[in-house]
């Protein structure tokens, strides 16, 4: 894991990546008002998060690989930063929204614990990830970027979820299942909202 860390901070990962969902349907399940406060995670080159700054009160991305950064210029409301080290107090957010992200956090309980500890009471989390059949089918491409070798595509996704497995993860915090859905907007992927009580 230690190489891959390196590999995903490269402008050349942050370019094969597209985003995984269309802004409509984002907007459909995260719902954006004028008075939210929504942080992004694993925002990528930022299209979702530069999308949604005009329609709320503040918006901001995160992602581990600061060459996402480099290759677009982003500044201002976009951090380096790991998901399960996020640096904003606790409550910071009423939304948050995370696409293709979760797969690849290998200590996820602890990214879990750190949404959950920003997110404000009665707030959302709206998460996408991939439907795979066995995990690493759609990270496929990404280790032929990274490794030059598909079938280190294991080493990408080092999780595979579904709805039922996210249920069970959040059952004992303060996350509560709220449902999920399927969107087929570029590749078979999983839809998962979550609200804290």
């Amino acid at each position: 894991m230690r190489n891959l860390a390196n590999h995903y901070c490269s402008k050349e990962y942050a370019s094969s990546v597209f985003s995984p969902v269309k802004f409509s349907t984002v907007c459909k399940y995260v719902d954006p008002q004028p008075e939210d406060r929504v942080l992004e995670i694993g925002c990528n080159r930022g299209e979702v998060t530069l999308q949604l700054q005009p329609l709320v009160s503040f918006s901001c991305g995160i992602d581990a690989n600061p060459g996402c950064f480099r290759s677009t210029g982003l500044s201002g409301n976009f951090f380096v930063m790991d998901a399960t080290h996020l640096e904003f107090q606790d409550c910071s957010f009423n939304k948050i929204y995370s696409a293709q992200t979760i797969e690849h956090i290998q200590n996820i309980d602890q990214a879990f614990s750190e949404m959950e500890r920003v997110l404000a009471p009665k707030g959302r989390i709206v998460l996408v990830y991939p439907a795979e059949p066995f995990r690493g089918l759609f990270a496929l491409k990404s280790a032929l970027v990274i490794y030059k070798n598909p079938l280190r595509a294991l080493d990408i996704h080092v999780h595979r979820f579904w709805p039922g497995k996210i249920k069970s993860m959040v059952a004992p915090t303060t996350l509560v299942y709220k449902e999920s859905h399927f969107p087929v907007d570029f590749l078979p992927q999983f839809l998962t909202i979550l609200e804290k009580t």
